[in-house]
């Protein structure tokens, strides 16, 4: 994925310079007119295991990144959104089923290269029927 920059200052528009800030130990985006500091932090990415008896549901993306692969139910969690709500949401929207999330995340995933956090919650699916959204 490469590293994210900030280059314009999200306060005063200002460009930022690359700099590690007073106290910090990590380059940061820093505005030398306003002081602004933008800190860049991993992406969450929440989703499901469905499954039905000994069977699981993955979704084949039909979009890009990675057209074609085979994958989980998952996305980007919104703002003022639970994980579990999240993942409850990209269920319905990649997967269109009806399923019982659990409460406690199942497993999660540092995607460190990606910049990502995967959280994802086991899904049981109330019965076999499917209705993929324009993702799958």
């Amino acid at each position: 994925m490469g590293k994210r920059e900030i280059h314009f200052c999200e306060k005063c528009g200002h460009p930022t310079k690359r700099e590690i800030p007073e106290g910090d130990t990590h380059e940061r985006d820093v505005c030398p007119s306003c002081g602004y500091i933008a800190y860049i932090n991993p992406i969450n990415i929440v989703g499901t295991v469905p499954y039905l008896g000994d069977k699981v549901l993955l979704c084949r993306r039909a979009i890009e990144p990675r057209l074609g692969y085979w994958t989980l139910p998952a996305g980007h969690q919104e703002v003022q959104e639970t994980t579990r709500e999240g993942a409850e949401r990209e269920t319905e929207e990649e997967a269109g089923i009806h399923a019982e999330i659990s409460s406690a995340p199942y497993i999660l995933l540092d995607i460190a290269h990606a910049d990502q956090l995967h959280l994802m919650f086991l899904a049981r699916m109330k019965d076999e029927s499917i209705n993929p959204g324009p993702e799958t």
